[in-house]
């Protein structure tokens, strides 16, 4: 599967529940397996971020959301393709 029929697949699935990016910030991640939704999301955003070079396993995906936590940057979540 080539990325941008990854990205389609991904967007699909998301269902994410949080109402505010402020919810987002409160959450302390130690596995996926409470927030499938917040993994697709993460998901998305390093498949647009790194392309090719891209990982989905769970120890990076966790590492990218506490960089992005850190750099109050949640927001980048919800940018849509194109956004980088």
């Amino acid at each position: 599967m080539n990325e941008s029929e990854q990205l389609k697949k991904l967007r699909k699935e998301v269902k994410f529940s949080l109402r505010n990016l402020d919810e987002l910030y409160q959450l302390e991640i130690e596995n996926f397996n409470e927030q499938p939704d917040l993994k697709r999301r993460l998901k998305i955003h390093v498949l647009n971020k790194y392309q090719g070079d891209a990982s989905f396993k769970d120890k990076d995906l966790l590492k990218e959301f506490n960089l992005l936590k850190e750099n109050n940057e949640l927001n980048l979540l919800f940018v849509e393709e194109g956004g980088y």
